[in-house]
Protein backbone atom coordinates (compact mmCIF):
# COMPACT_ATOMS: atom_id res chain seq x y z
CA UNK A 1 0.00 0.00 0.00
CA UNK A 2 1.28 3.41 -1.06
CA UNK A 3 0.39 5.90 2.13
CA UNK A 4 0.46 9.20 0.88
CA UNK A 5 0.74 11.91 4.09
CA UNK A 6 1.14 15.35 2.09
CA UNK A 7 -0.68 16.95 -0.94
CA UNK A 8 2.44 17.17 -2.89
CA UNK A 9 3.04 13.46 -2.04
CA UNK A 10 -0.58 12.96 -3.26
CA UNK A 11 0.28 14.02 -6.73
CA UNK A 12 3.56 13.43 -7.33
CA UNK A 13 2.57 9.17 -6.93
CA UNK A 14 -0.31 9.62 -9.15
CA UNK A 15 2.05 11.34 -11.66
CA UNK A 16 4.71 9.03 -11.06
CA UNK A 17 2.05 5.90 -10.89
CA UNK A 18 0.13 6.99 -14.67
CA UNK A 19 3.72 7.91 -16.23
CA UNK A 20 4.34 3.81 -15.40
CA UNK A 21 1.23 2.71 -16.39
CA UNK A 22 1.24 4.46 -19.52
CA UNK A 23 4.56 3.42 -20.67
CA UNK A 24 6.18 6.75 -20.26
CA UNK A 25 3.58 9.19 -22.15
CA UNK A 26 3.16 11.80 -19.62
CA UNK A 27 1.24 14.25 -21.29
CA UNK A 28 -1.43 13.04 -24.13
CA UNK A 29 -2.11 10.02 -25.79
CA UNK A 30 -3.82 9.43 -28.96
CA UNK A 31 -7.00 7.22 -29.20
CA UNK A 32 -9.54 6.09 -31.70
CA UNK A 33 -11.81 8.84 -30.23
CA UNK A 34 -9.39 11.61 -30.57
CA UNK A 35 -6.10 12.67 -27.92
CA UNK A 36 -6.80 12.54 -24.34
CA UNK A 37 -4.92 14.10 -21.31
CA UNK A 38 -2.92 11.28 -19.38
CA UNK A 39 -3.47 11.14 -15.53
CA UNK A 40 -0.40 12.50 -14.83
CA UNK A 41 -1.58 15.60 -16.91
CA UNK A 42 -4.72 15.83 -15.42
CA UNK A 43 -3.03 15.24 -11.70
CA UNK A 44 -0.77 18.61 -12.33
CA UNK A 45 -4.06 20.26 -13.37
CA UNK A 46 -5.43 19.60 -10.14
CA UNK A 47 -3.04 20.76 -7.87
CA UNK A 48 -4.86 23.89 -7.41
CA UNK A 49 -8.17 22.11 -6.22
CA UNK A 50 -6.39 19.89 -3.64
CA UNK A 51 -5.66 20.82 -0.46
CA UNK A 52 -4.27 18.50 2.61
CA UNK A 53 -5.07 19.62 6.13
CA UNK A 54 -3.38 18.47 9.27
CA UNK A 55 -6.16 19.54 11.88
CA UNK A 56 -7.97 16.76 14.28
CA UNK A 57 -11.42 16.82 13.46
CA UNK A 58 -14.82 15.09 14.56
CA UNK A 59 -16.44 12.43 11.72
CA UNK A 60 -19.81 14.50 11.93
CA UNK A 61 -22.41 17.01 10.25
CA UNK A 62 -21.91 20.58 10.75
CA UNK A 63 -19.96 23.44 10.68
CA UNK A 64 -16.09 22.53 9.84
CA UNK A 65 -13.24 24.24 9.87
CA UNK A 66 -9.96 23.20 8.15
CA UNK A 67 -6.29 24.49 7.77
CA UNK A 68 -5.18 24.46 4.50
CA UNK A 69 -2.43 26.44 2.25
CA UNK A 70 -3.66 29.57 1.17
CA UNK A 71 -3.91 30.39 -2.97
CA UNK A 72 -6.02 27.21 -3.74
CA UNK A 73 -8.93 27.79 -6.24
CA UNK A 74 -11.53 26.90 -3.56
CA UNK A 75 -14.80 29.01 -3.59
CA UNK A 76 -17.95 29.52 -1.42
CA UNK A 77 -20.81 27.42 -2.98
CA UNK A 78 -18.43 24.52 -4.14
CA UNK A 79 -19.07 21.17 -3.03
CA UNK A 80 -15.91 18.79 -1.57
CA UNK A 81 -15.05 15.72 -0.38
CA UNK A 82 -12.98 15.04 2.68
CA UNK A 83 -10.84 11.97 2.79
CA UNK A 84 -8.87 10.66 6.26
CA UNK A 85 -8.38 6.63 5.64
CA UNK A 86 -11.18 5.25 6.40
CA UNK A 87 -13.43 8.19 6.99
CA UNK A 88 -14.73 10.96 4.79
CA UNK A 89 -16.87 13.79 4.78
CA UNK A 90 -18.92 15.47 2.17
CA UNK A 91 -20.34 19.06 1.91
CA UNK A 92 -19.91 22.33 0.60
CA UNK A 93 -17.48 25.41 0.74
CA UNK A 94 -18.74 28.52 2.93
CA UNK A 95 -16.21 30.40 3.09
CA UNK A 96 -12.44 30.50 1.84
CA UNK A 97 -10.18 32.99 3.77
CA UNK A 98 -6.58 33.15 3.69
CA UNK A 99 -5.84 29.55 5.27
CA UNK A 100 -9.09 29.43 6.61
CA UNK A 101 -11.07 26.77 4.65
CA UNK A 102 -14.75 26.45 6.13
CA UNK A 103 -17.11 23.82 5.13
CA UNK A 104 -20.97 22.81 6.02
CA UNK A 105 -20.89 18.88 5.87
CA UNK A 106 -23.92 17.27 4.99
CA UNK A 107 -22.73 13.47 4.49
CA UNK A 108 -19.77 11.43 6.18
CA UNK A 109 -18.85 7.94 6.47
CA UNK A 110 -16.70 6.63 9.31
CA UNK A 111 -16.41 7.82 12.80
CA UNK A 112 -14.49 8.77 15.85
CA UNK A 113 -11.90 11.86 15.10
CA UNK A 114 -9.42 12.00 11.77
CA UNK A 115 -6.72 13.98 10.67
CA UNK A 116 -4.60 14.31 7.74
CA UNK A 117 -7.45 15.25 5.51
CA UNK A 118 -7.44 15.09 1.83
CA UNK A 119 -9.90 17.86 0.48
CA UNK A 120 -10.36 18.25 -3.25
CA UNK A 121 -13.29 19.74 -5.16
CA UNK A 122 -16.47 17.36 -5.82
CA UNK A 123 -19.28 17.49 -8.84
CA UNK A 124 -22.68 19.62 -7.81
CA UNK A 125 -23.67 21.83 -4.82
CA UNK A 126 -22.73 19.15 -1.87
CA UNK A 127 -26.39 17.49 -1.73
CA UNK A 128 -25.70 14.16 -0.97
CA UNK A 129 -28.40 13.68 -3.36
CA UNK A 130 -26.59 14.84 -6.50
CA UNK A 131 -23.72 13.25 -8.05
CA UNK A 132 -20.42 13.18 -6.84
CA UNK A 133 -16.70 13.65 -8.60
CA UNK A 134 -14.26 11.63 -4.89
CA UNK A 135 -10.98 12.00 -5.24
CA UNK A 136 -9.15 8.50 -4.18
CA UNK A 137 -9.11 8.28 -0.31
CA UNK A 138 -4.64 8.28 0.34
CA UNK A 139 -5.26 4.18 0.84
CA UNK A 140 -6.44 3.53 -2.14
CA UNK A 141 -3.62 4.98 -4.58
CA UNK A 142 -2.07 1.87 -4.51
CA UNK A 143 -2.19 -1.27 -7.24
CA UNK A 144 -2.32 0.69 -10.00
CA UNK A 145 -5.75 2.14 -9.14
CA UNK A 146 -5.36 5.90 -10.04
CA UNK A 147 -8.66 7.49 -10.66
CA UNK A 148 -12.16 6.47 -9.72
CA UNK A 149 -15.41 8.22 -9.90
CA UNK A 150 -18.39 7.91 -8.76
CA UNK A 151 -22.24 8.17 -10.12
CA UNK A 152 -25.51 8.53 -8.47
CA UNK A 153 -27.57 5.43 -9.27
CA UNK A 154 -30.57 4.60 -7.20
CA UNK A 155 -30.84 1.27 -8.87
CA UNK A 156 -27.24 -0.12 -7.21
CA UNK A 157 -27.25 -1.29 -3.73
CA UNK A 158 -24.98 1.29 -2.33
CA UNK A 159 -26.68 3.96 -4.53
CA UNK A 160 -23.76 5.00 -6.33
CA UNK A 161 -21.93 3.52 -9.61
CA UNK A 162 -18.16 3.38 -9.42
CA UNK A 163 -16.08 3.73 -12.67
CA UNK A 164 -12.31 2.95 -12.12
CA UNK A 165 -8.66 3.32 -14.26
CA UNK A 166 -6.44 0.77 -13.37
CA UNK A 167 -3.33 -0.80 -14.24
CA UNK A 168 -2.88 -0.23 -18.11
CA UNK A 169 -5.89 1.81 -18.37
CA UNK A 170 -5.88 5.91 -19.17
CA UNK A 171 -8.96 8.07 -18.28
CA UNK A 172 -10.28 8.11 -22.15
CA UNK A 173 -11.52 3.97 -21.15
CA UNK A 174 -13.22 5.30 -17.95
CA UNK A 175 -15.25 7.40 -20.26
CA UNK A 176 -16.36 5.26 -22.62
CA UNK A 177 -18.07 3.23 -20.34
CA UNK A 178 -19.83 6.25 -18.66
CA UNK A 179 -22.83 6.98 -19.82
CA UNK A 180 -22.61 9.67 -22.89
CA UNK A 181 -25.44 11.90 -24.19
CA UNK A 182 -27.29 15.83 -23.62
CA UNK A 183 -29.96 14.45 -20.65
CA UNK A 184 -29.02 16.08 -16.95
CA UNK A 185 -26.47 14.31 -15.62
CA UNK A 186 -24.39 12.39 -18.88
CA UNK A 187 -21.37 12.69 -20.05
CA UNK A 188 -19.74 14.56 -22.79
CA UNK A 189 -17.00 13.15 -24.69
CA UNK A 190 -14.16 16.22 -25.73
CA UNK A 191 -12.92 16.63 -29.22
CA UNK A 192 -9.97 16.30 -30.65
CA UNK A 193 -8.62 19.63 -29.44
CA UNK A 194 -9.30 19.05 -25.83
CA UNK A 195 -12.60 21.14 -26.29
CA UNK A 196 -16.32 20.55 -26.35
CA UNK A 197 -17.38 18.88 -29.36
CA UNK A 198 -18.62 21.60 -32.28
CA UNK A 199 -22.37 21.34 -33.56
CA UNK A 200 -22.29 20.46 -36.92
CA UNK A 201 -25.86 20.77 -39.17
CA UNK A 202 -26.46 16.73 -38.59
CA UNK A 203 -27.58 18.02 -35.32
CA UNK A 204 -29.56 20.69 -36.23
CA UNK A 205 -32.60 19.12 -37.08
CA UNK A 206 -36.35 20.82 -37.18
CA UNK A 207 -34.94 24.28 -36.47
CA UNK A 208 -37.55 26.93 -37.31
CA UNK A 209 -36.23 28.87 -40.68
CA UNK A 210 -36.46 32.48 -39.62
CA UNK A 211 -38.46 34.23 -42.31
CA UNK A 212 -36.60 36.30 -45.32
CA UNK A 213 -36.37 40.13 -44.88
CA UNK A 214 -35.50 42.88 -47.31
CA UNK A 215 -33.76 45.54 -46.09
CA UNK A 216 -35.49 48.79 -46.12
CA UNK A 217 -34.01 51.94 -46.41
CA UNK A 218 -36.80 53.76 -44.67
CA UNK A 219 -37.61 51.48 -41.96
CA UNK A 220 -36.74 52.57 -38.29
CA UNK A 221 -37.12 49.56 -36.89
CA UNK A 222 -37.60 45.79 -36.75
CA UNK A 223 -34.90 43.64 -39.22
CA UNK A 224 -35.46 44.93 -42.05
CA UNK A 225 -33.96 48.57 -40.57
CA UNK A 226 -30.50 49.16 -42.00
CA UNK A 227 -28.20 49.63 -39.34
CA UNK A 228 -25.20 52.46 -39.58
CA UNK A 229 -27.09 54.12 -42.51
CA UNK A 230 -24.79 56.99 -44.29
CA UNK A 231 -26.51 59.99 -44.03
CA UNK A 232 -26.82 61.41 -47.40
CA UNK A 233 -27.62 65.16 -47.65
CA UNK A 234 -28.49 67.34 -50.56
CA UNK A 235 -25.58 68.47 -52.60
CA UNK A 236 -24.84 72.12 -53.28
CA UNK A 237 -25.44 72.74 -57.40
CA UNK A 238 -25.84 75.43 -59.92
CA UNK A 239 -27.76 74.62 -62.91
CA UNK A 240 -27.03 76.65 -66.13
CA UNK A 241 -29.86 76.18 -69.32
CA UNK A 242 -29.14 77.47 -72.58
CA UNK A 243 -33.13 78.17 -74.48
CA UNK A 244 -31.96 79.18 -78.11
CA UNK A 245 -29.81 81.31 -78.92
CA UNK A 246 -31.14 84.42 -75.90
CA UNK A 247 -28.50 84.37 -73.80
CA UNK A 248 -25.59 83.02 -75.28
CA UNK A 249 -22.42 85.49 -76.30
CA UNK A 250 -21.27 85.04 -80.25
CA UNK A 251 -17.91 84.42 -79.80
CA UNK A 252 -17.38 83.87 -83.34
CA UNK A 253 -16.57 80.23 -83.49
CA UNK A 254 -18.43 79.13 -80.42
CA UNK A 255 -21.62 80.55 -78.01
CA UNK A 256 -21.16 81.41 -74.94
CA UNK A 257 -23.44 80.59 -72.18
CA UNK A 258 -24.28 84.47 -70.04
CA UNK A 259 -24.08 83.50 -66.46
CA UNK A 260 -25.07 86.85 -65.27
CA UNK A 261 -28.66 86.62 -67.49
CA UNK A 262 -30.75 85.42 -64.48
CA UNK A 263 -32.63 83.24 -66.80
CA UNK A 264 -29.77 81.35 -67.39
CA UNK A 265 -28.54 80.24 -64.10
CA UNK A 266 -29.83 78.58 -60.50
CA UNK A 267 -28.46 77.60 -57.68
CA UNK A 268 -29.58 75.23 -55.05
CA UNK A 269 -28.98 73.85 -51.97
CA UNK A 270 -26.91 76.81 -50.51
CA UNK A 271 -24.37 77.00 -53.66
CA UNK A 272 -23.29 80.81 -54.07
CA UNK A 273 -21.51 82.37 -57.18
CA UNK A 274 -20.50 85.51 -59.14
CA UNK A 275 -21.24 86.28 -62.00
CA UNK A 276 -18.91 88.14 -64.18
CA UNK A 277 -18.80 90.86 -66.34
CA UNK A 278 -17.75 89.17 -69.32
CA UNK A 279 -20.21 86.20 -68.87
CA UNK A 280 -18.20 83.66 -66.67
CA UNK A 281 -18.94 82.55 -63.43
CA UNK A 282 -16.86 82.62 -60.01
CA UNK A 283 -17.67 79.07 -58.06
CA UNK A 284 -16.77 78.63 -54.37
CA UNK A 285 -13.38 76.46 -54.77
CA UNK A 286 -14.05 72.44 -54.93
CA UNK A 287 -13.99 69.48 -56.60
CA UNK A 288 -17.16 69.88 -59.48
CA UNK A 289 -19.52 66.70 -61.51
CA UNK A 290 -20.57 67.95 -64.53
CA UNK A 291 -23.45 66.46 -66.04
CA UNK A 292 -26.35 67.25 -68.81
CA UNK A 293 -26.94 67.17 -72.33
CA UNK A 294 -27.53 69.99 -75.72
CA UNK A 295 -30.09 68.93 -78.23
CA UNK A 296 -28.84 70.55 -81.85
CA UNK A 297 -32.19 71.81 -82.52
CA UNK A 298 -33.05 73.81 -86.20
CA UNK A 299 -35.04 77.41 -86.94
CA UNK A 300 -35.06 76.92 -90.77
CA UNK A 301 -35.76 74.10 -92.97
CA UNK A 302 -32.15 73.77 -94.25
CA UNK A 303 -29.50 70.82 -95.03
CA UNK A 304 -27.30 69.57 -92.27
CA UNK A 305 -24.41 67.40 -91.36
CA UNK A 306 -25.82 64.22 -89.30
CA UNK A 307 -25.07 64.33 -86.30
CA UNK A 308 -24.15 67.69 -86.85
CA UNK A 309 -20.30 68.46 -85.29
CA UNK A 310 -21.01 70.46 -82.00
CA UNK A 311 -18.85 70.43 -79.45
CA UNK A 312 -20.07 70.91 -75.72
CA UNK A 313 -17.39 72.20 -73.12
CA UNK A 314 -16.86 73.92 -70.11
CA UNK A 315 -13.66 75.12 -68.21
CA UNK A 316 -11.45 77.52 -66.41
CA UNK A 317 -7.98 79.46 -67.53
CA UNK A 318 -8.16 77.89 -70.51
CA UNK A 319 -10.22 79.43 -73.56
CA UNK A 320 -12.98 77.34 -75.28
CA UNK A 321 -12.73 74.29 -75.72
CA UNK A 322 -10.13 74.12 -73.09
CA UNK A 323 -7.19 71.95 -72.27
CA UNK A 324 -7.59 68.46 -70.28
CA UNK A 325 -7.14 68.80 -66.57
CA UNK A 326 -9.10 71.92 -66.67
CA UNK A 327 -12.60 71.41 -68.51
CA UNK A 328 -15.23 68.74 -69.57
CA UNK A 329 -15.71 68.03 -72.89
CA UNK A 330 -18.38 66.03 -75.34
CA UNK A 331 -16.88 65.93 -78.55
CA UNK A 332 -18.59 65.43 -81.90
CA UNK A 333 -19.05 61.62 -83.59
CA UNK A 334 -17.82 61.44 -87.43
CA UNK A 335 -20.88 62.71 -89.24
CA UNK A 336 -21.99 59.45 -91.25
CA UNK A 337 -24.90 61.53 -93.83
CA UNK A 338 -26.89 64.71 -94.44
CA UNK A 339 -30.46 65.28 -94.09
CA UNK A 340 -33.14 68.27 -95.04
CA UNK A 341 -34.45 69.19 -91.22
CA UNK A 342 -38.10 71.46 -91.23
CA UNK A 343 -37.69 74.65 -88.35
CA UNK A 344 -37.98 72.68 -84.85
CA UNK A 345 -36.23 69.78 -85.81
CA UNK A 346 -33.60 67.94 -84.14
CA UNK A 347 -30.44 67.07 -85.64
CA UNK A 348 -28.73 65.44 -82.67
CA UNK A 349 -28.34 65.36 -79.02
CA UNK A 350 -24.83 65.46 -77.10
CA UNK A 351 -24.42 64.54 -73.57
CA UNK A 352 -21.74 65.72 -71.11
CA UNK A 353 -20.30 64.38 -68.10
CA UNK A 354 -17.38 64.52 -65.79
CA UNK A 355 -15.55 66.18 -62.89
CA UNK A 356 -13.54 69.33 -62.69
CA UNK A 357 -10.96 69.45 -60.27
CA UNK A 358 -9.13 72.17 -58.31
CA UNK A 359 -12.15 74.46 -59.56
CA UNK A 360 -11.40 78.45 -58.05
CA UNK A 361 -13.01 81.15 -57.25
CA UNK A 362 -10.38 83.38 -59.03
CA UNK A 363 -10.92 81.76 -62.12
CA UNK A 364 -13.76 82.74 -64.57
CA UNK A 365 -16.00 79.68 -65.09
CA UNK A 366 -17.11 79.41 -68.83
CA UNK A 367 -19.47 77.33 -70.30
CA UNK A 368 -20.00 77.13 -74.53
CA UNK A 369 -21.00 75.00 -77.62
CA UNK A 370 -19.20 75.15 -80.71
CA UNK A 371 -20.76 76.86 -83.67
CA UNK A 372 -22.89 74.95 -86.37
CA UNK A 373 -24.27 75.46 -89.31
CA UNK A 374 -26.17 74.30 -92.38
CA UNK A 375 -24.41 72.86 -95.46
CA UNK A 376 -24.85 76.28 -96.84
CA UNK A 377 -23.27 78.45 -93.92
CA UNK A 378 -26.75 80.48 -93.98
CA UNK A 379 -28.55 79.02 -90.70
CA UNK A 380 -26.91 78.24 -87.38
CA UNK A 381 -27.63 75.07 -85.49
CA UNK A 382 -29.46 76.41 -82.08
CA UNK A 383 -28.66 74.27 -78.73
CA UNK A 384 -31.11 73.78 -76.28
CA UNK A 385 -30.24 71.90 -72.61
CA UNK A 386 -29.12 72.14 -69.21
CA UNK A 387 -25.97 71.36 -67.09
CA UNK A 388 -25.53 71.00 -63.71
CA UNK A 389 -22.29 71.66 -61.63
CA UNK A 390 -22.63 69.27 -58.27
CA UNK A 391 -20.36 70.77 -55.52
CA UNK A 392 -18.99 66.71 -54.49
CA UNK A 393 -15.89 67.77 -52.89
Amino acid sequence: MTLVTTEKEFVDNVALTSKWVNGGVDEVVDTPNGPILTLSAIARMGTAYVAMSPDSVMVSTGNKVFTIEAGKYFRAGQAVMIVADDNWMQGQISAYVGTALAVSVNAVGGSGQGSNWLIGLAAGTGDASEEICQLPPVDRVRDGVLFEMQQRDDDSPSGYKTYSATSGQIVDHVLESMPVGTDPGDFVQLGQSGKLPAVDGSQLENLPHPPQVNADWNATSDPAQILNKPAIGALPLLVATISGMTGLIDLGTWLQIDFGREANVRAYNGLTFTANSDGTASLPDGIYMVCGGINMTTNYLATYLIPPQMTVATGQVYAFPGQPGYCVQALPSTPLTTSKLWPGGSAGFSTISGVLTGVKAVNGLWLGVSKVQDTTAAFTVVPVGSIAYIKIG
